[in-house]
């Protein structure tokens, strides 16, 4: 027996994306007729132009098929009690970016059987006139009372929508509709000639944000990951210091992807522990963003302060970081003992500028005396070179993310102007605090070249314990944060989910943005138990 695949276009044509009925008859090739339910259609598959029937029936003994007739339009009683069967069913809504401007996407939302369904247009404010698509098994679909046609402008601002399908012989189903954009402020650049955004500064570009307007900025890829076709950070360049959703002015900014993290906030977690729990002299301030970038909506990102040496940020001195690899063009050198790679970020010094040299001799130093016989010795050890409460507080927000890049990359430290060594400030960490389903216990620094011989010296064992207590004791607060965060990305992150469905995340699972959030705190809440065990 071969299944019959069975395609026709709708009878009607008005508002009728799909002729759905009860019944079918099979016209045989003897003559006779025979009446089957719907129900015994194998499968059906309903687009907004055809729909397709298969159908497990002799193909030699098929000669036509019919269905029972519809009502008409004008019988349509919308005030009729609610109904629910199988063709009045709402499958899907979607919203595209030919069709309206400032969609920014193709937005495209599955109704799964729910009488609720909330749809997320981040970068949208006017609800008043938006076309979109609808697939139901019904024969006619209003919306407010009014027949909706495919991609017709319609009225969605009303705080609740009425979606009512109606059945081929009357039945009413309705469904509850909510339209509603994130409240994140939106960010939108446009290139020159909508040129491709990659690892070199683009020309000025058209920046707005909120109810700005800026002229003087230009956009590169961060890294190499805009190569990959997933999605990408930004680097930000303004012609002259610029104030960014009242952040202190600066020229450099960038725009963190939050690529692998469905919960959209464990580079703010890691930032906000810093911020209120610990000492560093500076912390990046990032605020979400909604980003547009040549009129495609890319997702939700955190806008966040590049690590420079300027006021209001680093105050003097130079940034370096500990990098696995170092990019083209970077001034960097290999430290003596640890034979760790480190990279100068700020200022720019030149091959064989005095910045890098006197870097490179101030690292080393550092090294001979931390590795050596008297590393502990009152005014001449170690601690004399370096500001020994950063190196606590690097050691602790590492941990508490258990950020396996600890030491490895993206590591920031700092030398004064007085040839001090700090570390920090507070790298992104959106791969930290158990994305990749880690355990909570475990150490990522502790076992590392500097770390390893810190842990020697009593005093630093100390202040690591007396300055874990006062966080430990915070813990609530902390995961309540979490909670608080949450409620304000939930619908960006719904937006964001819709355009990359999580795609970036390899590691993680098809878990909801609710469980995703429970899943960090259960993680946070267990690495701050564990290290509490193993600290004190």
């Amino acid at each position: 027996m071969k299944k019959s695949i069975i395609s026709f276009l709708p009878l009607l044509l008005l508002s009728v994306n799909l002729v759905a009925q009860d019944s079918i008859y099979v016209h045989k090739t003897d003559g006779s007729v025979v009446g089957f339910s719907m129900s015994a259609v194998d499968t059906m598959i309903s687009t907004t132009s055809e729909q397709k029937l298969l159908l497990s029936y002799p193909e030699n003994e098929l000669k036509s098929i019919t269905f029972p007739s519809q009502i008409s339009e004008s019988e349509v009683n919308l005030d009729k009690n609610d109904k629910p069967q199988s063709f009045n069913l709402l499958k899907s809504i979607s919203f595209n970016k030919l069709n309206n401007a400032d969609v920014a996407a193709d937005f495209y939302f599955l109704a799964d059987n729910s009488s609720d369904l909330t749809v997320v247009l981040p970068t949208v404010s006017d609800f008043s006139a938006l076309a979109s698509s609808i697939v139901t098994t019904g024969s006619y679909v209003y919306l407010n009372g009014k027949l909706w046609a495919e991609n017709n402008k319609m009225d969605f601002s009303k705080e609740n929508n009425t979606i009512k399908v109606v059945a081929f012989n009357g039945d009413v189903r309705m469904y509850n509709l909510i339209v509603k954009n994130s409240g994140l402020p939106i960010l939108k650049i446009q290139v020159p000639n909508d040129a491709q955004v990659g690892s070199d500064w683009s020309e000025f570009a058209i920046m707005n944000l909120a109810s700005s307007s800026f002229s003087n900025v230009k956009i590169k890829g961060k890294g190499s990951h805009y190569k990959s076709g997933l999605k990408n950070s930004y680097n930000l360049k303004f012609e002259d210091k610029t104030a960014l959703l009242d952040i202190v002015k600066n020229k450099r900014w960038m725009l963190i992807a939050n690529d692998a993290d469905k919960t959209l906030m464990r580079s703010a977690l890691a930032y906000n522990i810093s911020s209120k729990y610990l000492g560093f002299d500076w912390i990046p301030n990032c605020k979400p963003v909604e980003f547009v970038l040549n009129g495609q909506y890319l997702g939700s990102y955190f806008l966040t302060e590049q690590v420079r040496v300027c006021n209001g940020r680093i105050e003097n001195g130079y940034v370096l970081s500990i990098e696995d690899s170092a990019d083209e063009g970077d001034d960097s050198f290999v430290a003596s003992a640890s034979g760790k790679l480190f990279v100068m970020k700020d200022p720019e010094t030149g091959f064989a500028g005095a910045g890098l040299v006197r870097s490179q001799t101030i690292i080393n130093q550092f090294e001979s005396v931390l590795f050596g016989s008297s590393f502990q010795d009152a005014g001449s050890g170690y601690r004399s070179l370096c500001d020994i409460n950063s190196f606590v507080d690097w050691f602790l927000i590492n941990e508490i993310a258990k950020n396996e890049e600890a030491f490895f990359s993206d590591t920031y430290l700092t030398i004064t102007e007085q040839d001090i060594l700090k570390m920090g400030p507070v790298s992104d960490m959106e791969k930290a605090f158990g994305i990749s389903d880690s355990g909570t216990d475990g150490f990522v620094s502790k076992t590392t070249p500097w770390m390893s011989r810190l842990f020697e010296d009593p005093e630093f064992a100390a202040l690591v314990k007396s300055r874990f207590a006062k966080i430990y004791a915070a813990k609530s607060d902390i995961l309540n944060w979490i909670d608080t965060e949450a409620a304000m990305l939930q619908l960006s992150a719904a937006g964001n989910d819709v355009v990359w469905n999580s795609a970036n995340n390899v590691e993680a699972s098809n878990a909801s943005y609710q469980e995703e959030v429970k899943r960090l705190k259960t993680w946070l809440e267990g690495r701050l138990n564990w290290l509490n065990e193993e600290l004190q």
